[in-house]
């Protein structure tokens, strides 16, 4: 016989089933906490970013057109732009070139260089540069200022400059200089804070030749384009010389008409015996005026090292004992061209 007792409380059978209930509950406790958290962190406030400065374009300067006697300078830009708002000041430098010079900086053609320069302005003519150990004036300086608003622009001026009187051979000259952007001070600078743009510059030296005519030995200070060569009384063979002085950056060729191909002629008359005939040499070569625009028996001419040639003109009479009385004269016109 089998013999059992069945208590409802406290018995020898108990319900072993979980407290589904209170599982339940302390879950939903956990999932609320954790909503609470990951809602808090969502609406927190962002700390606001640093501003940061950058170099965003600098004009292009592109060929620019020289003259020896002129030069050329001018003014450019070129934009700053900050991303972020905040109080945030900058400095600018400019390399040395492809030829890492600043006084003066050099723009080349192969053979040749010209020099030109990178101002601050046209009126103070601080040279800006890079390296270590610039300051002021040397550097182009600016500040964005609070508040103000986020992706600003700033612009910056600096001046460009090709000086007048470098005689130069005719061509193309060239350089690639780099700006680059610091945030800060010269003084106070994060190195890591650089940006930089380059930009090509083309100095074109345009084809020039001129012409003037200098006594015996003058120079080009003492030359005109128009000479007037008083040969005095006139005596069969006497000679005269004087000087053709060309400047030129380019290799030229020269040519001489005479008016009476080749002759002094007597003011107001036609008769052949009131012609006194000459001939006329270039550093000793004889020139053929009886012809229009007598090419220069010398050829072309090369340029000179410094664009400076020299040249003897000899002008030599016949035979004038059969002239009458009267005065004589002759034009000669000298045209140099580039070759």
């Amino acid at each position: 016989m089998v013999r059992g007792r069945n208590r409802q409380n406290g018995g020898l059978m108990r319900n072993t089933a979980p407290d589904t209930g209170t599982f339940i509950h302390k879950n939903l406790i956990a999932a609320l906490l954790l909503a609470c958290v990951f809602t808090q962190g969502a609406f927190a406030a962002k700390p606001p970013k640093d501003p940061v400065v950058t170099l965003k374009k600098v004009d292009r300067i592109g060929t620019v057109a020289y003259g020896v006697d002129s030069g050329y300078e001018s003014s450019y830009s070129l934009t700053v732009q900050r991303k972020n708002p905040g109080s945030a000041s900058f400095f600018i430098t400019v390399d040395g070139g492809l030829r890492g010079l600043y006084d003066p900086r050099e723009a080349s053609n192969g053979s040749s260089a010209i020099g030109y320069q990178i101002y601050d302005n046209l009126n103070d003519r601080n040279i800006i540069r890079s390296g270590s150990g610039i300051n002021f004036p040397n550097v182009l300086t600016g500040i964005f200022s609070m508040p103000s608003a986020n992706n600003e622009s700033l612009s910056v001026s600096f001046a460009f400059s090709v000086p007048a009187g470098q005689p130069k051979p005719a061509g193309t000259y060239t350089d690639t200089i780099t700006f680059t952007l610091y945030q800060g001070k010269p003084n106070d600078y994060d190195p890591a804070s650089a940006n930089s743009v380059s930009i090509d510059i083309a100095i074109r030296v345009e084809p020039s030749v001129s012409v003037v005519l200098a006594p015996a030995g003058g120079a080009w200070e003492t030359g005109s384009e128009q000479f007037n060569l008083d040969l005095q009384t006139l005596t069969s063979y006497k000679q005269t010389v004087l000087s053709m002085v060309v400047k030129a950056n380019i290799g030229y060729l020269i040519q001489f008409n005479s008016t009476n191909r080749g002759a002094l002629v007597s003011e107001g008359s036609i008769d052949e015996l009131d012609r006194a005939p000459y001939t006329l040499a270039i550093d000793n070569a004889p020139v053929n005026l009886s012809i229009a625009d007598s090419p220069s028996p010398l050829g072309a001419q090369s340029l000179a090292p410094d664009g400076v040639s020299s040249h003897i003109l000899e002008i030599t009479l016949g035979n004038v004992d059969t002239l009458r009385a009267g005065t004589y004269a002759d034009a000669i016109t000298v045209t140099v061209t580039a070759n």
